[in-house]
């Protein structure tokens, strides 16, 4: 009975036991959730922040023509003038002309009203943007080892910056020979900036550069363990420090930063002024400029340089490597960019001035004739 007895005060009551399921489902509600809660609250906040990491290096990878100059002085950093100069001129065509003053809303257009000093910005940006652009094709051509893409890369590059100074030369009214000119550096460009880059290549011949390396060094450092003796070890020594300081090299340095963002908003308007082809409205000049701006971007970015293998951002070459068959960086700044501005200054009054009322006097449209018999 003692026993018994003492079961039964062990055993919990059908009331207890109801009491405390009850209490841990209130612990569960009220607190028992709170550690697998928190746990996903941080992962999630990881999640985040990682992945605004990532658009951030992006962006700055993308942007490197700019951001790699941030710590610089302004007089240095000529390539975010002329993006600003081309700012100035849109805002200005927008606010002193508006699109009451004006036959067509397009560059062109507004070419012909602007007032000289506006005109002038327009006709600067594009002389150090194509000045841009055809230092990058001499170089790219001069360190590409593959014979057919570099012709092509040649007669494409040489077909964009002579249209776009056609475009300037013939103005708007001597319609035929001003769109001819538009078309052809549109679909010139286009093909420039899709032709596949050496950088690609380059990137290949790197990896496989640094996996020999390793296997060489590995080689050398059992045959320095086997042989010590005389001037065979002091060689092998050598021949090991320096497979080392190779390997080394290569996988410190970065592949070339492949450029998407220019090539992107350049295609994006394009294919807005070619929906809008037949539209007289803003949305036709935004998309005009942003490819403008796009085309100025892209071809300024390859002042980084290029290097054989990597130099990431900076294009610096290392010497004792292969860098030696691309590029070197190109220092842009102020003083150059003014250089490029008068020459475009002298283009804004041979077009401008002279050029167009020759070509078209009172105004008058002129169809002329046609630079390329496939353009009508």
């Amino acid at each position: 009975q003692t026993s018994i007895h003492r079961l039964c005060i062990m055993s919990p009551s059908p009331s207890s036991a109801g009491a405390a399921s009850t209490q841990n489902d209130d612990d569960l509600e009220f607190g028992g959730g709170k550690p697998k809660t928190r746990t996903t609250t941080i992962t999630k906040r990881r999640r985040l922040t990682s992945l605004k990491a990532s658009i951030r290096n992006s962006l700055s990878n993308q942007l490197s023509i700019f951001t790699s100059k941030k710590h610089l002085r302004l007089r240095k950093q000529g390539e975010l003038f002329t993006q600003i100069v081309f700012l100035v001129y849109v805002t200005s065509c927008v606010m002193l002309v508006g699109k009451e003053n004006v036959e067509n809303i397009s560059a062109c257009g507004y070419n012909s009203v602007v007032p000289w000093y506006v005109g002038i910005l327009f006709y600067a940006s594009a002389t150090a943007s194509n000045h841009s652009c055809l230092w990058y094709v001499v170089r790219s051509v001069r360190a590409d080892e593959n014979t057919r893409r570099a012709t092509m890369r040649m007669v494409f590059g040489m077909i964009s910056v002579v249209s776009l100074y056609l475009t300037m030369y013939f103005p708007r009214c001597f319609w035929q020979c001003h769109q001819t000119s538009v078309w052809m550096w549109a679909i010139s460009t286009s093909a420039l900036m899709t032709m596949r880059g050496e950088e690609t290549e380059d990137a290949k011949k790197s990896s496989e550069t640094r996996t020999k390396s390793s296997k060489n060094g590995s080689k050398a450092d059992a045959r320095e363990g086997g042989e010590n003796e005389g001037d065979d070890d002091t060689t092998i020594a050598e021949n090991n420090i320096g497979l080392k300081l190779l390997a080394q090299h290569h996988a410190l340095t970065k592949p070339p930063v492949k450029m998407y963002l220019y090539p992107f908003l350049w295609f994006s308007g394009f294919l807005i002024c070619v929906a809008l082809y037949y539209e007289n409205n803003y949305y036709f000049f935004f998309g005009e400029s942003m490819a403008s701006m796009a085309y100025s971007a892209w071809v300024m970015s390859k002042h980084l340089g290029s290097t054989e293998g990597g130099g990431g951002a900076g294009g610096e070459k290392s010497s004792g490597t292969s860098g030696s068959k691309l590029w070197p960086p190109r220092n842009y700044g102020l003083r150059e960019y003014l250089c490029d501005a008068s020459v475009g200054c002298f283009l804004y009054y041979l077009c401008e001035v002279i050029n167009r009322p020759r070509m078209c006097p009172r105004g008058k449209i002129f169809a002329g004739p046609s630079l390329l018999p496939f353009f009508i």
